[in-house]
């Protein structure tokens, strides 16, 4: 038993550091250098290498930060699947390009968060901390978003909101609503991860 979860945990963190790599590489190919700044890209590379280290505190730092950004990203996602409609207009991108690698990159957002806990669940630890490195991560993530990037490609979101909400928000109330946002999400999910007791080591 202990043979097959170390083998289920070796593929986990190759196929996810891997991901994390292709995806950075591609990037890095086509030219957009902007987009491995995302937290996808940097978050789904940290939890392969936090499978392959068996350090959970690295992968739940970053599911802090990715779960409920990858939930809304699905519902938007199936949403426009099934009704063809425009729900919250943050996957429209997805049905409107051609380029198939891309487009493999994007669909990881349906799979990697059950493999990721899964992870976490076969690790286990007894830490419940992990929000620690997720604040601090989002804060230097933010402000390289901000400099490195260029405001048209909207990296991360920090420029304006991803959603289609009909509102124009201007800084620094819109920085702030955006720190705010991502603290609240993280603390929550922080929070779940522990209460359900889905990493407690036994």
């Amino acid at each position: 038993m202990k043979i097959k979860k170390e083998i289920s945990l070796s593929i986990l963190g190759i196929f996810f550091l891997g991901m994390g790599l292709f995806s950075i590489s591609l990037a890095i190919i086509q030219g957009e250098m902007d987009i491995i700044f995302w937290f996808c890209y940097i978050g789904w590379s940290i939890i392969g290498y936090g499978i392959l280290t068996r350090n959970s505190f690295l992968i739940i730092s970053q599911l802090n930060i990715l779960t409920i950004p990858t939930i809304i990203w699905n519902i938007d996602f199936f949403y426009y699947l099934f009704t063809k409609k425009i729900l919250f207009g943050i996957t429209s991108y997805f049905f409107s390009r051609t380029d198939i690698l891309a487009n493999l990159v994007s669909i990881q957002h349906i799979y990697s968060l059950p493999l990721a806990f899964f992870s976490i669940y076969l690790i286990k630890t007894k830490r419940k901390d992990f929000f620690k490195l997720s604040l601090i991560q989002i804060f230097i993530i933010f402000i390289l978003s901000k400099l490195l990037t260029q405001k048209i490609n909207n990296v991360n979101c920090v420029f304006k909101s991803c959603m289609n909400l009909g509102l124009e928000i201007k800084d620094p109330i819109y920085s702030l609503i955006w720190f705010i946002s991502y603290i609240i999400m993280i603390i929550i999910t922080n929070f779940i991860i522990i209460k359900i007791n889905l990493c407690k080591a036994r």
